[in-house]
């Protein structure tokens, strides 16, 4: 629980739309002996209902009955949901698409608030998703049948044992979950007066009689080795490779993990934005190597809402080979790996010991980050070494915490060891009854404090942050559902105790009945740049007030339109955006996005530095076609044209031309991008085709094949 918490404290608009808390008396232990079935899941099934939003505090106001049975090698679950409204049902292809549509979700944990945990999600067309702590990647074949009605629909779910590290556990902690898009409710089967998340372990029900034992993979889980090639052809110059992964278990929690000439297959993903930041841009990980030893990185119960990462994977550049051993072992989470690439050696290893039970829940973590990189034509001999320890605890009962992390930087970038330091102390309490947030920390980054391989937001501050979070709901049939209001404030300092780090944020939202939203919010925020000297106290502002109109936002078919403005750099900036996204047929979806922001300098920095401001556009259109739950082609068109914006920690160059391959700041460009991919992902089989890298500004000549073939173990198991 504590994992999801803390990411819900460093996010608050997530925290604030999904998770929630209400007060009510506990319901008791859910427990329930799961009864054997032969082929008939609804058979000799224990039933139970999910009988209580979690969203709105109050009794589920429609019926959703579940059947539990298994059979010689699964889990069957027979869910039957009965519905007034709508049901929203739009992703075909399996994928995170699912969460944003009806569904119902199951959650496990096999050996209770120890080892791995894992979700099996299912819309009403039948589609999955599945997550697992083991790995980012975990995408295993398991089974569901849906079927509508004409007052809801059912989900036939078959969750086989051996894509689960059980250790032939018999007493599951389970949670299932409803989500109705429409009117936004959760509802849950088992809940608490102490619970914070739906998804929360201790206060889970229990599946008792589970029988494993008869499926050997399901006690001590099968190595995987996934091979893969990979050929890429473009103008004057084609090439090709392979590679391997393999993760070998040699306990049946921890196992051992290879790669060899690792590569991206990052083919679809289009991260391609012109609105400018306060900070640099983080990007997602999807080397395989890296995503099944996700959960191990950068342990803490608690991180303020301005996290150092010690560890950023995505900026390890690529490297030939890698070695590491995961695993967990009781309350014990371990992780280590070693990437090795031509002269740089990149290491990792963590321990993290955590215990909750219904009143407290502690943690304990220690981490360190090494780098030792050979001379380049741009720096000399490189050598980093981090080392990070954190803790915290929280009351249960109180749900008052306290929390301290702090680390340690040294090597080659550091002159100075007490300015490579980060400390940062906080505490704060949650408030179930009155879906309260409230959370104050003191925090310290040295201005050394720049670990090779990590992301820190910004070094060289010392101050306060402080949160407060609060969510009103209302009847069902009220027009205004809940509304949520969220405060963030920020002093921080530098070494030459000047201003560095100062923000205050407002921000309310208010959602409607038939899924209309509203985003009301203010942002004054001041940041050091990172060109100008520190003494200098050169602090540039980065002001967003605005609103945001949304209809179905937050599903797989929203549409929305939002402006900001205010100061920025040496002068005002401002942004609109509208996105929708259609259905031209049931499976067959475009998406349109048309954003345009502007930069107007003032008169003094025009006639002192000749910036010269003017607009942006970025116009898109994406076709998604899901050919089943299998398979999905997409196509892309991008034109991004005007002023490149500054960004406000980066110094622009106006009037210095440049091309679409390396646009600076201040420039003018023109430059489109076509991109086109095709996955299929089908048993022990994936495959990747692409045109194009969507991330780019310009269309990249290449097309690209990927095949990976899994032997032993499915993908990310």
């Amino acid at each position: 629980m504590m994992k999801h918490l803390a990411y819900a404290l460093t996010a608050p608009a997530c925290f604030l739309l999904c998770t929630t808390a209400f007060a009510r008396a506990g319901s008791g232990t859910c427990t329930i002996t799961v009864p054997q079935s032969g082929s008939d899941p609804a058979g000799a099934a224990n039933q139970f209902s999910l009988g209580y939003d979690f969203t709105y505090k109050r009794k589920a106001d429609q019926s959703t009955t579940v059947s539990i049975t298994q059979d010689a090698a699964a889990l069957i679950l027979d869910v039957v949901a009965k519905q007034r409204e709508p049901v929203t049902a739009i992703q075909t292809t399996n994928g995170p698409g699912v969460l944003n549509d009806d569904n119902v979700t199951v959650y496990i944990w096999p050996h209770g608030t120890t080892g791995f945990a894992y979700t099996f999600a299912a819309n009403p067309r039948a589609a999955r998703d599945q997550t697992s702590s083991e790995n980012a990647a975990y995408a295993p074949e398991w089974g569901a049948r849906a079927t509508r009605t004409s007052g809801g629909y059912t989900i036939v779910m078959r969750i086989p044992f051996d894509v689960m590290r059980t250790d032939g556990s018999t007493a599951w902690k389970i949670q299932v979950s409803r989500t109705i898009v429409a009117t936004n409710s959760t509802y849950v089967w088992c809940d608490d007066s102490a619970q914070v998340l739906p998804f929360d372990a201790t206060f889970a029900g229990t599946f008792e009689g589970v029988d494993v034992k008869s499926v050997a993979h399901a006690v001590r889980p099968k190595p995987r080795l996934a091979l893969y090639g990979l050929g890429e052809t473009q103008p004057g110059s084609d090439t090709s490779r392979i590679g391997a992964d393999l993760s070998l278990p040699f306990t049946p929690t921890a196992s051992f993990v290879a790669t060899l000439h690792p590569d991206y297959s990052n083919v679809e993903m289009d991260q391609q934005t012109i609105a400018p930041t306060a900070f640099p841009r983080q990007y997602q990980e999807v080397r395989p190597f890296f995503t099944q030893l996700n959960s191990y990185v950068n342990p803490n119960m608690f991180c303020s809402l301005d996290c150092p990462q010690e560890l950023y994977t995505p900026g390890i550049p690529a490297f030939s080979q890698g070695y590491a051993v995961e695993g967990t072992q009781g309350h014990l989470a371990f992780g280590a790996f070693d990437a090795v690439g031509v002269g740089r050696s990149d290491g990792f290893a963590s321990a993290n010991y955590t215990y909750e039970d219904s009143d407290k829940a502690f943690q304990l973590a220690v981490q360190r980050v090494s780098v030792d990189a050979g001379a380049s034509a741009i720096s000399g001999p490189i050598h980093d070494d981090v080392t990070y320890a954190s803790t915290g605890y929280m009351n249960q009962h109180s749900h008052l915490f306290a929390y301290a992390n702090a680390a340690v930087d040294s090597g080659s970038a550091v002159s100075d060891a007490s300015q490579a330091t980060y400390a940062e102390e906080g505490a704060g309490y949650i408030l179930p009854s009155t879906n309260t947030v409230v959370m104050f920390s003191l925090q310290h980054i040295g201005p050394q404090f720049v670990p090779q391989d990590g992301y820190v937001q910004q070094p060289d501050v010392t101050g306060y942050d402080a949160l407060a979070q609060r969510v009103w709901t209302f009847k069902p049939n009220s027009e205004l559902q809940d509304v949520s209001a969220t405060e963030v404030l920020y002093h921080q300092h530098n070494s030459f105790a000047q201003p560095d780090l100062v923000q205050s944020t407002t921000q309310l939202n208010l959602d409607f009945k038939r899924q209309y939203t509203l985003h009301l919010f203010d942002t004054n925020l001041a940041t050091q740049t990172t060109y100008a000297t520190p003494s200098s106290g050169d602090l540039a502002p980065f002001d967003s007030s605005g609103a945001m109109i949304g209809y179905r936002y937050g599903t797989s078919t929203p549409t929305s339109i939002s402006y900001s403005a205010g100061p920025f750099y040496h002068g005002r900036s401002g942004e609109w955006s509208f996105v929708t996204t259609v259905g031209l047929a049931p499976r067959i979806h475009l998406g349109l996005e048309a954003d345009r922001t502007w930069y107007a300098p003032s008169a003094f920095a025009a006639a002192k530095w000749g910036e010269s401001g003017a607009p942006e556009w970025l116009e898109k259109a994406t076709l998604d076609w899901q050919f089943s739950h299998i398979a999905s082609l997409d196509f892309g068109v991008r034109r991004v044209v005007g002023m490149v914006m500054p960004n406000a920690f980066q110094q622009p160059i106006f009037g210095v031309g440049t091309s679409c391959a390396n646009a600076a700041a201040g420039a003018i460009i023109d430059c489109s991008n076509l991109s086109a991919g095709f996955h299929l992902l089908v048993g022990h089989q994936e495959l990747y085709m692409a045109y194009g890298d969507p991330s780019l500004l310009e269309t990249k000549p290449a097309f690209i094949v990927k095949w990976i073939q899994y032997l032993g173990a499915e993908k990310g198991t």
